[in-house]
Order: C-alpha cells, then structure tokens, then sequence
C-alpha cells in the first residue's frame, strides 16, 4: 500500500514539473507563397530572400517557393528583373497559409539605346549587356557572351552545353558532400576552379566555394534556369576580366553571369 502511494505521488509530481515547464518553440518556420503580376499572373524564378542573414531561394517556374527561416526572421524580400522589390513584414508569426506576394512591373529608363542590326531585349540593355559585349568585341575584357540568337539557335540545350569548346573554361562532374549526395555538372575554370554564378545579378551559390556542396541546396545550374528562360549569358574566365561589380567576390576564378527574360 505505502509502494502504491508513493508511486502516486512521483507520478503526480512529475506531471506537475512537466505543466510547469515552457511549451517548446520550434527554432524555424517554412514560409510559402507564390509570386504574381498585377494581373495575378505567376512570376518564374522571382529570388526570396531572407533579409536576416541574406540567404535566398529561387521561386519555381510556377512562381511558388517554400523557405524555411529562424522563427525570429520578421521580413524577406522579393526580386525579380522587371520588377519593383518588395520586402514583406511580420510582428506576428508566419501563417501557416501561402502568401501571395504581386510585384509591379518596374517602368523601364533608357538612355539613348540604339537599336543597330538585331533587335535588342530591353532588359538586357538596362543590365548593361550589350555595352559590355561592345566591349569584349573590341577586346577590353576578357570573356564571351552567349546571345538570345544563340540560345533560339540550341532550343532545349542545357545551360553548361554553352560552356563546351569556349576558352579557359570548362564543364566538370562534381558530387554534393555525404552518401546519398546527387552529382551534376558545374562550370569550372580551366583549373577546376568554380565559376561564381550570378541570376540577374544575385549569387547563385549560398556557400563558398572552399566548402563541400551541401545536400539540399540548389547546387547544379541546369536544374534551376532551363535555357528558354534565359535572355543571355556572359562568362568571363578569370576574376580579373568580369565586370568590376564583381571581380572581388570568387578570388581569381571567373564569373558567369546569366540574364533570365
């Protein structure tokens, strides 16, 4: 009888301790949504980005994405070419539906762009793209473009076909760090090194390039950006001969730039 009470009483106790006790917190929430024009038409590939700490993820085709954050991140940002940014800001917590986030078409400024013998894509020349194939014509960098002629030339083409028989680069087979870790192709410079990739000017890659491909991140550009969503590509093998914009950013590897439409 004394053994059955005292049982009682423990029990008792440690139901008392675990009311007592804070409701555990949950240290992220996934955040998920899906990016639309005025007219609520989806947004490919618009780019989400965690203001907190910079990561990003890349929305689908469908516009839709899903981004796991610390439960403390209180705002992220959407950007796509062609449109207005917009941050998004919560007090309270994410709800547990999407978002529909509308972005407005950003009003394009030309300067005096002249029109010569192809036509030219309009968010191109805003990003600077053909003054720069300008100047790799006339030898001032070092580097080469793939133009919109060349992609309609190789519809259905991957991204790192465009790579094959160019000058000091090339197309290596690299695997995502751990035994289930998936391999893909990645653009590389003629000494292994990784090309850093820009999408409409944000860094493709979320860890440097010292460290392993982790599992789970966006790692091979062919899975992202298929090539009928790309306006242009630029590549330029050696840090030294990128844009100045970003010649810092990968040490003395090279650069490969892509424009999405």
């Amino acid at each position: 009888m004394l053994h059955a009470s005292l049982n009682a009483a423990v029990l008792a106790t440690c139901s008392l301790g675990a009311a007592l006790l804070p409701a555990q917190r949950p240290v992220s929430v996934v955040i998920r949504g899906t990016v639309v024009d005025s007219a609520g038409r989806p947004i490919p590939f618009a780019n989400v980005i965690s203001t907190a700490d910079g990561r990003r993820v890349v929305a689908t085709a469908e516009g839709r994405f899903g981004f796991q954050v610390d439960t403390n991140a209180r705002s992220i940002e959407i950007r796509r070419i062609g449109f207005e940014p917009k941050v998004i800001t919560r007090e309270a917590a994410w709800p547990d539906s999407g978002l529909v986030i509308e972005l407005a078409t950003l009003p394009a400024r030309l300067e005096r762009v002249r029109v010569e013998a192809a036509q030219q894509i309009q968010s191109l020349a805003i990003h600077g793209f053909y003054e720069r194939q300008a100047q790799l014509d006339k030898g001032i960098n070092h580097g080469f473009v793939v133009t919109p002629e060349d992609l309609e030339q190789r519809k259905g083409a991957r991204t790192t076909d465009f790579l094959h028989n160019r000058p000091g680069v090339r197309v290596g087979l690299v695997k995502e760090a751990g035994r289930n870790g998936r391999t893909g192709l990645q653009p590389q410079g003629l000494d292994r090194c990784r090309l850093e990739i820009y999408i409409d000017g944000i860094r493709f890659y979320s860890r440097p390039p010292e460290q392993p491909l982790r599992q789970g991140d966006i790692n091979f550009i062919n899975d992202l950006v298929p090539t009928s969503n790309i306006a242009a590509i630029e590549v330029y093998p050696r840090a030294v001969g990128a844009p100045p914009k970003y010649q810092s950013l990968n040490g003395s590897c090279g650069v490969m730039l892509i424009w999405t439409k």
